[in-house]
């Protein structure tokens, strides 16, 4: 704490001698030209005995505000002592100076045995005259002083982090100070030539040379308060924007209360608001991460296959949670219904409604639907409870691993490809509407013969719509290049590894949608056994 006290004092050292300085500047130019006196005059004796007296009180000064701010009983004391110091050395300059002012003319008085009943008319005008010079010299010197004092305190209370202030004064008083002070300033100019022997002719430059002279040191204490008080509300706003874009999610990060007016309890009322938000938003991030978890364990992460073919699927969500839906569901029959789908909207929301896809996808598949009597039957019940708020496209193939068979029916999805022979083809569904836009609306089957090494890409649009290097989307052309690449050779879970790692990788850690890709291999001849695979394909779960 005394630390801080001893780093502060020199720079108050520097604003108590360039006050000093400026206004020592203003005397002798308020002396040259409204009281006609000469420089030589004024370097004789005023002006040393001017800042002889503003030293001692300079003095006076320092010495209080180091025994302010050496012992404070905690950082809040200190905080709370920094605010306040700019306006209690203020108040204690024109305190003193007043002191001085009047203790030195009734010294004068009484050193000349001059009663006050024997003052003429004449003698009053002359004592005003000085009175208005020496008060207008030390509102200039405290103006400036208690402007450039708040600033340098500034950086030193925001070390401290404050995130609740100090009650003190409406953000009005220093500008109120500061108007009433620079008014008396701009006044005083007049009245201290009205105040001067009539017997001397009224120069109107000389008036307006102090005037200007005056009115620039005026505005400059303006800018500088307006500076400093701009500086807090462009820190306020700048965090608010920061909050707006980050949402629930940005970081909390306080700003210090530099102030006890209303920027300071706009600042702590935004602390206040940005605290309870961060804990919202943690609390929002471990129920999201259960329901990762939740989510994760009901997609598929675990596949049953025959030797006849073998399955790989990988998902990647945008958020916490996604909307990317995938299953195989084998049936009694020994055929499989294998699923896509990709739920509109992203978050909470769209988790809730894959959890319910998936859940109903697996009621039909298990009742034995085909491709386009699931859809059927989804779309039904999405079209009477989302009403077209939301929607999900989807893609369901009935597989057939017996006769390599494969029928398909989608539900406004993108088309599957099938590669062949170093090529990939669209395989192209009848058009239709997503599920949960029209209850009436009708799904058909394309029917497939699919032949030994032939493998089929089910995907959602997150793979084609990724940004790529170049800026534009990773688009079907380049889908299709990359699956024209894979190898002859090689079982799903591979190729699909493969695969994956032609897709643009996440910006800064974070895909601009959901992926998901699920890759069916055809191996041709029937086999004599079942092989199941655990290990979690690269970027989600494997097949």
């Amino acid at each position: 704490m005394r630390k801080l006290a001893l780093r502060l004092l020199p720079r108050l050292v520097l604003i108590f001698v360039l006050s000093l300085l400026v206004g020592t500047a203003m005397l002798m130019l308020n002396n040259v030209l409204l009281h006609g006196s000469s420089l030589r005059e004024l370097l004789r004796f005023n002006i040393p005995a001017v800042m002889a007296g503003n030293l001692l009180i300079i003095a006076i000064l320092l010495l209080s505000a180091y025994a302010r701010l050496s012992r404070p009983a905690s950082d809040r004391d200190l905080y709370a002592k920094l605010l306040r110091l700019p306006g209690r050395l203020f108040a204690g300059l024109m305190a003193i100076s007043l002191l001085f002012s009047g203790l030195y003319h009734a010294l004068q008085f009484q050193f000349y045995d001059v009663p006050l009943s024997s003052l003429a008319w004449e003698d009053y005008r002359v004592l005003a005259k000085n009175l208005v010079a020496e008060q207008t010299i030390a509102l200039i010197i405290g103006l400036l002083m208690y402007a450039l004092c708040r600033r340098t305190v500034r950086p030193y209370v925001m070390r401290l982090r404050a995130e609740t202030r100090t009650p003190g004064r409406s953000f009005a008083a220093p500008l109120g100070l500061a108007i009433v002070g620079c008014c008396f300033i701009l006044a005083s100019s007049g009245v201290e030539y009205l105040l001067l022997n009539e017997d001397r002719p009224i120069d109107i430059w000389d008036i307006a040379a102090t005037v200007g002279a005056r009115f620039a040191f005026c505005t400059v204490v303006f800018y500088l308060l307006i500076v400093e008080m701009r500086g807090d509300a462009r820190a306020v706003l700048a965090s608010i924007k920061e909050l707006a874009r980050g949402g629930a999610s940005a970081t909390y990060r306080p700003i210090p209360v530099v102030s006890g007016d209303e920027l300071g309890e706009l600042t702590e009322a935004f602390n206040l608001l940005q605290r309870r938000m961060g804990k919202e938003a943690e609390e929002m991030r471990r129920e999201l991460k259960l329901a990762y978890h939740v989510q994760q364990k009901l997609l598929p992460a675990v596949f049953r296959t025959r030797e006849t073919f073998d399955a790989a699927a990988v998902s990647s969500p945008s958020r916490e949670v996604g909307g990317d839906v995938f299953d195989i569901v084998e049936r009694g029959d020994g055929s499989f219904l294998v699923m896509v789908g990709d739920v509109s909207g992203k978050g909470v929301a769209a988790s809730m409604l894959m959890t319910a896809t998936l859940a109903l996808f697996r009621k039909e598949a298990r009742q034995g639907a085909s491709a386009a009597e699931a859809l059927r039957a989804l779309n039904g019940l999405f079209s009477e409870t989302l009403k077209g708020r939301m929607y999900v496209t989807m893609g369901i193939g009935c597989w057939n691993p017996a006769n390599g068979r494969w029928t398909y029916a989608s539900a406004g999805h993108v088309a599957p490809y099938l590669v062949r022979d170093g090529r990939a083809e669209e395989l192209r569904p009848s058009p239709s509407f997503p599920l949960g836009i029209d209850s009436d609306e009708t799904y058909t089957e394309t029917i497939f013969e699919l032949r030994p090494g032939d493998r089929l890409l089910l995907y959602t649009d997150g793979i084609v719509e990724a940004e790529a290097d170049d800026g534009g989307m990773f688009g079907f052309d380049r889908l299709e290049e990359a699956l024209a690449a894979l190898p002859e050779e090689g079982d799903a879970r591979e190729l699909l590894e493969r695969l994956n790692g032609f897709l643009p990788p996440p910006r800064q850690g974070v895909y601009d949608d959901d992926r998901t890709m699920l890759l069916l291999r055809y191996a041709g001849a029937a086999g004599d056994g079942d092989r199941t695979w655990a290990e979690p394909v690269a970027g989600g779960a494997s097949a």
